[in-house]
């Protein structure tokens, strides 16, 4: 093992395990540690297996903030969920929270990234630097902001005529559905009543 290290798919090949289930259907990367040459050591031994390997533990641990993190918004900034963020040259979008949130571990590194998700236009490409560790200690991802246009068409207006005639006028537009806007971005809907 080169500085005791080995990529277990050189030693061994599993294929189907739950590592390959969580990295290709989740934003989990899930690792197997081997610190014993025993399969099952005794529960007395996992202290001194601890102590052995805290601080790698822990600095290993703490690479989980390298990359990029952020959130895919929409035109008003309400976080989308389910959207996709790629990185160019990678095969593994990571997909958002329901809040819109995301996250990808990358080494140190320049990178285009873009965002997409159904029912919204794909943001344009962004150029981001990871920069490399600073006295061996990781450097913070890199905060990125998506915002998506919708690709939806904007609701037709209600029906109404051109011309309203009326004593109230509230009467006539009473229980009909109206489409708020500013510019070409909906805002809301409203029924009123």
């Amino acid at each position: 093992f080169k500085n005791g290290i080995t990529n277990g798919a050189a030693w061994y090949d599993v294929k189907g395990s739950m590592q390959d289930f969580n990295y290709k259907f989740t934003n989990c990367m899930e690792i197997t540690l081997e610190v014993s040459c025993c399969k099952h050591p005794h529960p007395q031994e996992l202290p001194e297996f601890w102590k052995n390997n805290e601080y790698s533990l822990l600095y290993f641990s703490s690479m989980a903030h390298m990359g990029i993190k952020g959130i895919v918004v929409d035109e008003i900034g309400v976080g989308i969920s389910d959207a996709s963020v790629k990185v160019q040259g990678n095969d593994k979008s990571v997909t958002t929270t329901k809040r819109g949130e995301f996250w990808k571990i990358l080494s140190q590194g320049n990178y285009t990234l873009a965002a997409y998700a159904d029912g919204y236009y794909n943001s344009d490409p962004i150029s981001v630097t990871v920069p490399e560790q600073q006295d061996g200690v990781p450097c913070e991802a890199e905060i990125m902001k998506f915002q998506l246009r919708s690709a939806r068409p904007t609701p037709p207006s209600p029906d109404l005529p051109k011309t309203i005639v009326a004593e109230n006028d509230f009467d006539i537009i009473k229980g009909k559905t109206f489409y708020w806007e500013l510019g070409d971005i909906p805002l809301k809907s409203s029924r009123l009543t």
